[in-house]
Parts: C-alpha cells; sequence; structure tokens
C-alpha cells in the first residue's frame, strides 16, 4: 500500500512539473509575442550615413561552363527547344561572360602555353572555363544603431545586417549584405554594472539638445558622477567588453557595444558590394537598409528591415577601373 503511494505521489510530481514547463513554454511565448504586437519595438538609429572613397571597379573572376550538360552550370542559358521538345545545343551567355580559349595557338608565346596548361589541368572534363567580369565597390558606414529597446528578458540575441539594394538589366532588386553583427547577452558583476550604468549617464548627458535637456541629464546624474568615469574605470570596462569580441566574426572597424545592445559605426567595412550577375552599378544609385531578426529562446521572431533614409543612398561613378587579381588563369 505504501508502495503504491509513493508511485502515485511520483506520478502527481512528474505530471505537475511537464505541466509547469510546457505553461512556462507557453507563456514564454505568448508574452514575448504580445509585446511585439502592442509595443513594436524598433532599434533607435542615430545619424547613418554611407560613403564611398574608392572607385567603381570591374572584378575578373573565373567560373566553368559547361555546354554539354547546360542544367549544371548557372551561367549557360538554354537556347530555343527544337522541333522534338529537346534542347538545341546553341546556348546564349550573359554580355558580361566570354569564354576562354585553352587550346594551344602557334602564336602563343611560352607563359602563354604554360597558363593555358594549367587551365586545362585544372578544369573537369565536360566544362569549359569562362571568364565573368562584375560591378564592385566598396561602401563605408558611420553612425550608431541602438538595439536595446528590441531586447528583453526572453531575448538570446540579435542579428544585424546592412545590405545595399540596386536594381540591375538581369532583377529589380539585388540586396548584399556589406555588414553584420550578432549582439548577445552579458552577465555583468555589481562593479561593471555600476560602472555600465556610469556610462549611460556620460552619454545621456552628452545627448545632442536643447541647453535645458542636456542640463536635465546632468542633473539627474549622481554628484559623484560627474566626471562619470575614471581612466582606470574605463579601462577595466574596455578590458571586459573586449572579452566580449568575437574574432571569428566581429569586424574591427564596428563596435558592438554588447551591454547596451549599440551598434556603432566608424567607417564600417566588412564585405564589398558585388553585382554578381553584370556590370550595371556604374550610375547606379545604391541604398543601404537595416535588416535585423530578434531571436529569443522560445522561437525567432521574423526579419524586419528599416529603411534609414536619405543619408544611405550613393550614387555610383559612370566608369570603373580593373580590380587587381592575383589568380592564376
Amino acid at each position: 500500500m505504501a508502495m503504491q503511494s509513493m508511485r502515485h505521489r511520483f506520478c502527481d510530481i512528474l505530471t505537475s512539473t511537464v505541466s509547469a514547463l510546457i505553461l512556462t513554454a507557453i507563456i514564454t511565448a505568448a508574452s514575448t509575442i504580445f509585446r511585439d504586437l502592442v509595443l513594436h519595438p524598433q532599434p533607435v538609429v542615430s545619424n547613418v550615413r554611407v560613403t564611398s572613397s574608392t572607385p567603381l571597379y570591374h572584378v575578373r573572376r573565373p567560373t566553368l561552363l559547361s555546354p554539354e550538360v547546360p542544367d549544371a552550370s548557372t551561367y549557360y542559358r538554354p537556347g530555343s527547344s527544337g522541333s522534338d521538345g529537346h534542347r538545341t545545343s546553341e546556348k546564349q551567355l550573359p554580355s558580361n561572360i566570354v569564354i576562354v580559349d585553352t587550346a594551344d595557338r602557334p602564336e602563343d608565346s611560352e607563359e602563354d602555353r604554360k597558363r593555358k596548361a594549367w587551365q586545362r589541368q585544372h578544369v573537369p572534363q565536360g566544362f569549359k572555363l569562362g571568364i565573368r567580369t562584375i560591378d564592385r565597390v566598396v561602401l563605408y558606414l558611420s553612425g550608431s544603431v541602438d538595439f536595446s529597446p528590441c531586447w528583453d528578458w526572453n531575448t538570446k540575441a540579435i542579428y544585424a545586417s546592412f545590405v545595399a539594394r540596386f536594381s540591375s538589366k538581369t532583377a529589380s532588386q539585388n540586396d548584399v549584405v556589406l555588414l553584420d553583427a550578432v549582439l548577445r547577452p552579458v552577465s555583468l558583476s555589481a562593479q561593471l554594472a555600476r560602472l555600465a550604468e556610469l556610462r549611460r549617464q556620460e552619454r545621456s548627458a552628452a545627448l545632442p539638445g536643447s541647453g535645458s535637456e542636456r542640463t536635465a541629464a546632468a542633473a539627474r546624474a549622481p554628484a559623484d558622477a560627474t566626471q562619470m568615469l575614471t581612466d582606470a574605470e574605463r579601462q577595466q570596462l574596455a578590458a571586459f567588453e573586449e572579452t566580449l569580441r568575437s574574432n571569428d566574426h566581429d569586424h574591427p572597424s564596428l563596435h558592438i557595444d554588447h551591454i547596451d545592445k549599440r551598434l556603432v559605426l566608424n567607417e564600417s567595412f566588412k564585405y564589398y558590394v558585388d553585382a554578381f550577375d553584370d556590370i550595371s552599378l556604374g550610375g547606379n544609385t545604391v541604398e543601404v537598409v537595416l535588416r535585423y531578426q530578434v531571436m529569443s529562446y522560445s522561437g525567432w521572431a521574423p526579419v524586419r528591415e528599416d529603411a534609414l533614409g536619405h543619408q544611405v543612398k550613393v550614387r555610383m561613378p559612370e566608369s570603373a577601373q580593373q580590380w587587381k587579381s592575383q589568380e592564376r588563369w
């Protein structure tokens, strides 16, 4: 009888535990969705602007072409179908791709013969070597983005990216990521939390605004925080933030403030902006948009975009320079 009573008690405890876990998961997900629908949290974008101090480049890259197996090649476009319904052997290449002649010619120099021999050795059987020319530009971003309104107790991380958007002959909209970052949660000791709060007060007092606004912000700061942070305290906070940096992902030109959930851009650049399918960037207008995704412990929020305004549009020059490449093809 006692054994049966213990079994019933164990089953009751197990059932209550599972029910509590399920209820917690439902409440967590529901509260996150409700907060998102009601409050519509958005990042605070401050003076984000884009510049391009480098010229527009033409980049020549090798690509494999297959006249025998057109479906295996990205850049061979099928021609018209024959009377039997099969594709004809004639294929039309995009205007920015040319086929490389790898056959030896009597007029070839010794260097040309060595290069062609190397090409034939490295091109798979049934494929041809093509050279694809694309446009490339380097864009730099400055300003700051505050993601703290999007962060709550259920947030696991925020992935943010800046996307260059432009039109081309082959697509009405092309999106190329030029900079990205991941904001992660941070656990602070009492001392570091105090230093972080002093830095927030310092930053708030330095915000642009009327004199009365700055005076009010300074008045809210404690009396002993007139100087906010000492040099030693700044170094202590900076040393801790350095431990949060991911050398594999975080770019040195971008400061990621994991404590206050901010991105500080200072002529930041990570990826080239390449027009992969053609050479239509010349004279085109490139707009940069902010794309971000809030990842919670109970699931993923949808990807959102923010248009950053006229300051993040730049017009490309009409002419382009040749990009220097060290590849052997």
